[in-house]
């Protein structure tokens, strides 16, 4: 059975394909006076208290100490992350604004929307990754299947009866979800949600039997034997759940579906205050206040790169995820 395309990009592959993320960018030159002189805002596209926002916020604290300035989040939710996305591309580019990224906003939405008012590639510039987010999938215990080999037979055995609920569609946990049914040719029905708080209820009172959700919203209910978790999305296995297989070992070879979140200045910010940004990001990365917790969860927290990282990410993630958009005919106009 032929790919589409790997979906997502290995943390391993994006390393190799920028070799100057090994190095941090030189000290920038330029007086501590210069930048920052005042408080800097990070617009989050979603509201408060998600898991995007908890990053988010422990990130912007750890940034304004290195940077001697506060760094205050303003969260501009609505329209899937469009919203403060258009917001952030029209600030003025001069690092006192920069936007909370994730694959919704900076390579999704330009895939999903004709008429979008930002263009990401266009419009940002990186400042750098924080944590990859990992996905999994888990089923109701009230089916019987207990491996992917178990639920491949049992799906094609009831195509399309099985329901699967995800964070939204267009999102990640969606286009995961197609990629698996394409990948082991199954069918199953699309349930989208408000949000993953909303997909992961409606498993637990039976409305959905499939989930496609983050990790760490799950990992509760797997570990209170409430959900079965049958695979992770990523390229190897979570160190939280050692002995849940990846989809990709569990017979769809190259299979990943990556989440990712990182920082974002509007194009043409000075590249002195893009390293001084970095550098502040890169102080946050390596500070135990930021890995301990989200490592917890089943985060993966980044280590120190330059800013060439996330923009291979987010551009070959484009790449990738739009061959599956344009075959399935996706769309969120």
């Amino acid at each position: 059975m032929n790919r589409i395309s790997k979906i997502g990009v290995t943390r391993r592959g994006v390393l190799a394909a920028s070799a100057a993320a090994l190095a941090l960018p030189s000290a920038p030159a330029f007086s501590q006076q210069a930048f920052p002189s005042r408080p800097i805002k990070m617009i989050v596209p979603y509201p408060a208290g998600g898991t995007t926002d908890a990053v988010a916020r422990v990130a912007a604290d750890l940034m304004s100490k290195t940077l001697g300035q506060p760094i205050i989040v303003d969260n501009k939710g609505g329209a899937n992350a469009i919203l403060g996305s258009t917001l952030a591309a029209r600030s003025e580019p001069d690092g006192y604004t920069i936007l909370f990224g994730t694959d919704a906003n900076l390579v999704l939405n330009g895939l999903l929307y004709k008429n979008l008012a930002y263009d990401a590639e266009r419009d940002f510039t990186p400042i750098g990754l924080i944590v990859d987010v990992p996905q999994i999938l888990a089923v109701s215990p009230t089916i019987p299947p207990r491996t992917i080999k178990e639920f491949v037979q049992y799906a094609k055995a009831n195509p399309g009866k099985l329901n699967f609920g995800t964070a939204g569609r267009g999102g990640n946990g969606h286009l995961a979800a197609e990629l698996f049914m394409h990948d082991f040719n199954v069918e199953m029905t699309s349930v989208p949600f408000g949000g993953g708080a909303q997909a992961l209820n409606a498993i637990l009172a039976g409305t959905v039997q499939v989930l496609f959700g983050t990790m760490s919203s799950a990992l509760p209910q797997v570990q209170a034997g409430k959900l079965i978790a049958l695979a992770v999305t990523t390229a190897r296995r979570n160190p939280l759940l050692p002995d849940v297989p990846t989809v990709a070992e569990s017979g769809a070879p190259g299979y990943e579906a990556a989440l990712r979140y990182g920082l974002v200045a509007p194009k043409k910010t000075p590249a002195p205050v893009v390293e001084r940004l970095q550098a502040a990001l890169s102080a946050a990365l390596v500070n135990p206040i930021l890995r301990q917790p989200f490592e917890k969860e089943g985060y993966v927290v980044y280590q120190p790169h330059a800013p060439a990282l996330y923009a291979t990410a987010n551009r070959n993630g484009r790449e990738t995820w739009g061959k599956l958009i344009r075959a399935k005919g996706l769309d969120l106009d």
